[in-house]
């Protein structure tokens, strides 16, 4: 589990583009509210006894509060996302604040979307594919660390990030909504012994 987190600010966050279905120009968010909810969840990870790392955020870059996609991260190195062109002048950033506090940056020649599609869980990688990841990125992810990775396809656009889908609790216990996964990546996941919990998914996304 993540216990070192690299967070940036709201300062920033916009709408500029569209690179998924929950993004509309025309709706921009309420910057006051923003800045309020993300201190908050700032507040509730330091008390949780987490470290935070703070990492300033640039104009070009609405958004790079979105940290999360930067990189994965483990074990003293991070191999950094390749995102969707919008949002390609992050990543420089990323690398920057990443080898500034001492990990060892690796580069994906193939589409990643960073923690979005790769999370950690005890010894399995679960590394989704086919919206904003290569499936050849798992290749590099295998050769860069000791985990065993895991391929899982979600089954529609609207989970375009693997996270949008599947929540790892601890080691062992995994939150995942069955409908957002493809048949073959529900049984994968169903294989590993871990301890499932199904949730069902909402009305409408709540991220982006």
């Amino acid at each position: 589990m993540n216990t070192d987190l690299l967070i940036s600010d709201t300062r920033h966050f916009r709408i500029d583009y569209v690179i998924n279905p929950y993004m509309d120009v025309s709706v921009q968010p309420d910057v006051e509210r923003s800045r309020i909810e993300h201190e908050r969840i700032v507040r509730a990870h330091r008390a949780a006894g987490r470290t935070v790392r703070w990492m300033v955020s640039v104009p070009e870059c609405p958004d790079m509060v979105y940290t999360a996609n930067g990189a994965f991260v483990a074990d003293g190195r991070a191999v950094l996302g390749v995102p969707p062109a919008a949002r390609a002048a992050e990543i420089p950033y990323f690398a920057s604040q990443l080898k500034a506090d001492g990990y060892e940056i690796v580069e994906s020649p193939y589409d990643f979307s960073g923690q979005g599609d790769a999370l950690a869980c005890g010894r399995f990688l679960l590394a989704g594919y086919g919206r904003r990841t290569d499936p050849r990125t798992h290749e590099v992810l295998a050769e860069t660390f000791a985990y065993d990775i895991v391929p899982l396809h979600t089954a529609d656009p609207l989970w375009y990030d693997l996270d949008l889908a599947v929540g790892v609790l601890d080691g062992t216990t995994v939150a995942y909504c069955p409908d957002a996964l493809d048949p073959p990546a529900v049984g994968r996941l169903r294989s590993l012994g871990l301890d499932l919990i199904p949730s069902i998914p909402g009305k409408r996304g709540d991220s982006h």
